[in-house]
């Protein structure tokens, strides 16, 4: 058994992606995964993806999608504005998943602080304060002065589609990429490990076949045309 946790975020529906992300992890013994939120939203598999992850030790959290299919289902946010700029994604949520499955994604917290190994872990979608937020190394100094109130040592973050692995105010902040749309051009489906000894950061990048998916975005998007570009 690895001594390393699978860390992955923002698989937005791309069964795919995360199969080749997952058979990695199976592969060099990695049994335990934190899930860092976006399930759902920009493609077209979504209960896929999570009959796969409910078959795996995950620690979950959501992400601004599954909130948005809250507002949804809550009827303040209209389908035609969800359409526009992000495609029909979380509406083949609201056509696959059950109301059990549903109800599982919209009861989780955007963030919530695990321990291992004496280490405090924080993990949030956007950052601890905002599922909505984006942090990248180059975010302003405001916005990183916060983390160093924080009584965690280490915060996982989503919600960017970006890698990063920075230090501020002795706090390490990372962020393990997007498994189903990463957006820093490097192709595949990006995910990362934390060793649970040294507390160490690996990032990868798998390989899959896209080209069915890409066959589906332009069959199903009518208006939004970023789901496609995003993936070549």
């Amino acid at each position: 058994m690895s001594s390393k946790i699978g860390i992955l975020s923002d698989i937005h529906g791309n069964y795919n992606a995360l199969k080749a992300v997952i058979n990695k992890a199976r592969k060099n013994k990695i049994t335990s995964f934190i899930f860092c939120g976006d399930l759902i939203g920009y493609y077209y598999e979504p209960k896929k993806c999570l009959d796969l992850l409910s078959k795996l030790k995950v620690d979950y959290i959501k992400g601004n999608h599954e909130i948005m299919l809250e507002n949804y289902l809550n009827n303040k946010i209209k389908k035609e504005d969800i359409l526009s700029k992000y495609g029909n994604g979380l509406f083949k949520a609201v056509e696959q998943l059950s109301k059990k499955q549903i109800d599982f994604l919209l009861s989780l917290d955007h963030s919530k602080t695990i321990k291992i190994n004496g280490k405090k872990i924080k993990i949030s979608h956007g950052s601890p304060w905002s599922p909505f937020d984006y942090i990248y190394s180059n975010s302003s100094v405001e916005k990183f002065k916060k983390f160093s109130s924080c009584k965690e040592d280490i915060f996982i973050l989503g919600n960017t589609h970006h890698q990063m692995n920075i230090t501020k105010y002795s706090k390490v902040i990372f962020n393990p990429g997007s498994v189903g749309q990463p957006r820093d051009l490097k192709g595949g489906a990006a995910w990362a490990t934390l060793d649970k000894k040294n507390f160490k950061v690996d990032f990868f990048y798998e390989k899959y076949n896209k080209s069915n998916l890409l066959k589906e975005i332009k069959k199903i998007e009518k208006h939004n045309h970023y789901n496609y570009k995003a993936l070549i």
